[in-house]
């Protein structure tokens, strides 16, 4: 991993303690393999976006993401895991 993985998982990990939440009762919502790889890192479920051109779903689900390609589906992805 690059530095600006480290960088991301470290974001990913500011924005929970800013909260006041644990990083394992966070969700990401990404559409970028380095996101969702620093969304795990940090201990994070990720869930990725596949719905445009540029997405490679076989990536961000090998790098633990739970893809999905509907905008309107996401509420209820995000709640489905909490």
């Amino acid at each position: 991993h690059d530095a600006g993985h480290a960088l991301r998982n470290a974001l990913f990990l500011h924005a929970a303690i800013e909260m006041n939440e644990q990083p394992f009762d966070c969700t990401v919502v990404e559409d970028s393999l380095p996101g969702v790889q620093a969304a795990r890192a940090a201990g994070m479920r990720a869930l990725a976006y596949v719905g445009a051109a540029h997405s490679d779903a076989a990536a961000l689900q090998a790098a633990g993401g739970r893809t999905f390609d509907s905008m309107p589906s996401l509420p209820m992805l995000a709640w489905a895991g909490r």
